[in-house]
């Protein structure tokens, strides 16, 4: 029973490291698309950089473009807020 609890144990904790990690690179992203919205940079730029930097780990495009219009807009937080 001991070795079952502590294998699930350690399920638990790999996926909450993956889930903290994966947060850290959204807020990571959100950080780098308000510098470059700040700089100038279009949506499809933006894009591109994402791309080149964090590969299959880049935002998806919908939730990108949704990001640059926000801090277009004026936005400065980059904590996501609750829903």
């Amino acid at each position: 029973m001991a070795v079952f609890l502590s294998g699930i144990y350690y399920c638990l904790h790999v996926f909450w490291c993956a889930a903290a990690r994966i947060s850290e690179l959204e807020s990571e992203q959100r950080t780098n698309i308000k510098f470059l919205v700040k700089l100038g940079k279009s949506e499809n730029e933006i894009r591109v950089m994402l791309v080149q930097v964090y590969g299959d780990n880049a935002m998806k495009k919908t939730a990108g473009y949704r990001w640059v219009k926000c801090f277009s807009e004026g936005r400065e937080s980059v904590i996501d807020e609750e829903r």
